[in-house]
């Protein structure tokens, strides 16, 4: 029974443990670059569904409060423009910050280990 525990630890140790560790890069620059990919477009999509810029798109140019007359026709169209504008503004820069971040993903371990040698030569 004790080789056998022994036998099973040396496995831990050699396949799991130093397995693991030499895949880690094939992992994080295969799968888990594709994660951050999906992870990204998901954000990109749930933050234009709860920001609601297609809805505003489609009813820029019905009144508001069923004011049907020239006056009314123009507030509406002004306010829901601003407010489209503001939106995609808003957007625009959610956009632009979860783009980055497979990029991130890209260079995080390059930046860890470079860090690790700066320390290391002090």
């Amino acid at each position: 029974m004790a080789q056998n525990v022994f036998l099973l630890f040396l496995k831990y140790i050699t396949v799991d443990l130093i397995g693991d560790f030499f895949y880690f890069p094939v992992w994080w620059y295969s799968k888990g670059f594709k994660k951050s990919i999906s992870f990204s477009i998901e954000k990109i999509k749930n933050i234009e569904k709860s920001l609601g810029i297609g809805i505003w798109l489609k009813n820029l140019f019905k009144p508001m409060y069923a004011q049907y007359d020239w006056q009314g026709r123009m507030i509406s169209f002004l306010m829901r423009l601003f407010q489209l504008f503001a939106r995609l503004i808003v957007f625009g820069v959610f956009f632009i910050i979860i783009l980055f971040l497979p990029l991130i993903w890209l260079v995080l371990p390059i930046f860890v280990v470079f860090q690790i040698i700066l320390i290391l030569k002090i």
